[in-house]
């Protein structure tokens, strides 16, 4: 085995984030639009005498693998992408990302498809972006048992600006092609926000399901409602439309707080109108809650922006597209 490396980008959901879950593929029939960020999760493997260890540089653990693989809440994605892969060889797996955990910028997913893509390689079989895709999302739903959905994998696998249509088990996956003018103009106006890694507190996609389960007429209207948004705001953005773009993530930040009470929390409101009061035209929530927020910066205004969160503690990532997503070399 020659020491590998591989590197998969970050994942930002415009619209649609929720509708990626298994229960509203069946009942909504949805979308989610989202795009690849250059925040990447990287992955070294290389051989050793010893045996197969695992070293997680952002939770800074280090172990061995041993079989056959148990899950004890000790790196259990990481062991369960070498057990998905039949991967026994001696070695150590370094696995690494730019991001802070609980970011809600699909880190986890970053890191799973950027090891599915060194291990592939180094058993020098056919690197596959969509296999890879399948692979991550079947260990977290079925090895793992969580309530994730496959958009994440999607960003991270293939990059981009991905308009992810579900129907049952398949998902119709489209590349939006932009103008170059059109992405700059993203690039400039967005601004990435960390809040401290700030974790959400109970299982927000379990919740939010059981309300919808339940009849909550609040959940039921929030779902339809972001399900439209989706579509509107991918049109929005094939016609270069930013101003409507721009509206439609406040819209979708509204309809997302209402889902469940875990979201949007108090810091998060707090920073949204900070963002508000200092040049953003929209600001909107990522992922399932907490962590981090986009803001869209008025024209001018994100230098005024980016200092007023900057002051009150708020940690700016540069925010670049990634249309290359997984990426594998050797040395």
């Amino acid at each position: 085995m020659k020491e590998v490396f591989a590197r998969a980008p970050s994942r930002i959901d415009f619209a649609g984030g929720t509708l990626d879950l298994d229960f509203f593929i069946e009942k909504e029939k949805g979308a989610t639009l989202n795009c690849a960020v250059a925040k990447y999760g990287y992955s070294t493997l290389k051989p050793n005498n010893r045996f197969l260890e695992i070293d997680s540089v952002n939770y800074n653990k280090k172990m061995k693998v041993n079989f056959p693989i148990e899950y004890n809440g000790e790196l259990d994605l990481l062991k369960a992408l070498f057990k998905i892969t039949d991967f026994k060889e001696k070695g150590t797996l370094t696995a690494y990302h730019e991001v802070a955990p609980h970011s809600r910028l699909g880190t986890s997913s970053s890191i799973s498809v950027s090891v599915l893509g060194a291990i592939l390689r180094a058993q020098r079989k056919k690197i596959d972006k969509i296999k890879i895709v399948n692979m991550a999302t079947i260990v977290e739903k079925e090895e793992l048992h969580m309530d994730n959905g496959p958009q994440d994998q999607y960003a991270a696998a293939l990059g981009g600006i991905l308009m992810l249509r579900y129907k049952g088990r398949k998902v119709r996956v489209e590349q939006l092609k932009l103008k170059k003018d059109i992405i700059y103009e993203l690039e400039k106006n967005f601004v990435l926000c960390v809040l401290n890694s700030e974790k959400v507190a109970g299982n927000v996609n379990h919740e939010t399901v059981k309300g919808y389960m339940e009849g909550n007429e609040r959940v039921i209207s929030s779902i339809k409602n972001i399900k439209q948004i989706t579509f509107d705001m991918y049109k929005s953005l094939k016609k270069g439309n930013l101003s409507d773009f721009a509206e439609l993530l406040n819209q979708e930040n509204s309809n997302r707080e209402k889902l469940n009470k875990y979201i949007v929390t108090p810091n998060c409101k707090k920073f949204l109108k900070l963002g508000k009061d200092n040049g953003a035209i929209a600001g909107k929530i990522l992922g399932s809650g907490a962590g981090t927020l986009l803001f869209y910066a008025g024209e001018n205004k994100r230098s005024k922006l980016v200092n007023a969160l900057e002051k009150n503690r708020g940690k700016i990532l540069d925010f670049r597209f990634d249309f290359d997503g997984l990426q594998t070399w050797e040395k």
